[in-house]
């Protein structure tokens, strides 16, 4: 999968949702990345929440079946709130007319994928610089224990693209679920999470 560059936006609030082609904004002083700074940027594949049939996990009628993704260890209060409030809208993405579903402060997504017979899931990837590794929290299913899901960053400025002039920006170099690498060589860009009823999560890439 082709890499992008994403020019990220500190972490003010959460108003305004980019799914595809996103590009966030930050000054930069002298083309040095601000430290200290918590950012967030695209995420470059779609997750798929499915159990050991195949069949979707997520019902867009039952918000407790939503995925959730955090930054800090959420407790089920927390977890509770993030799907209170969900906004809809209707979104074309990868050239199909849909449905989108927002939640968790806007950082959180799910929408009806046609072509899989399944609810997709995104969300927004989360950083704190100067790091070039960070490892966010998925809640997925009730009662379940988080899954791990590592980011790590390459991090550029004008100094390395023109483009980027007077603002800083990020590549997404990995992406692991768990202990799978889900990024390099996924030309589809899409992850299936399979959770059965007993037993171990399995992540699939590309296919199921």
């Amino acid at each position: 999968m082709k890499n992008t560059v994403w020019r990220v936006f500190a972490l003010l609030c959460l108003t305004v949702l980019c799914v595809t082609g996103c590009e966030w904004f930050n000054a930069v002083d002298n083309g040095k990345i601000p430290q200290g700074v918590i950012f967030y940027a695209g995420c470059p594949v779609d997750f798929y929440f499915i159990d050991e049939d195949g069949n979707d996990l997520i019902d867009p009628q039952q918000a407790k079946t939503y995925p959730l993704v955090f930054h800090f260890e959420a407790n089920q209060d927390a977890r509770m709130n993030a799907i209170t409030q969900i906004q809809s809208y209707t979104q074309t993405i990868h050239g199909v007319s849909t449905e989108l579903s927002v939640y968790n402060g806007g950082s959180n997504w799910i929408w009806n994928d046609p072509k899989e017979g399944l609810h997709a899931f995104q969300s927004y990837m989360w950083g704190h610089t100067p790091d070039s590794e960070f490892t966010m929290l998925v809640f997925a299913g009730q009662n379940a224990a988080p899954d791990s899901l590592k980011v790590k960053y390459k991090y550029v400025t004008g100094k390395d693209d023109p483009n980027l002039e007077g603002t800083w920006g990020v590549n997404v170099t990995s992406l692991r679920y768990g202990d799978v690498e889900v990024l390099e060589g996924n030309e589809n860009g899409k992850v299936f999470i399979v959770k059965p009823s007993h037993g171990e999560t399995t992540v699939k890439v590309g296919s199921r």
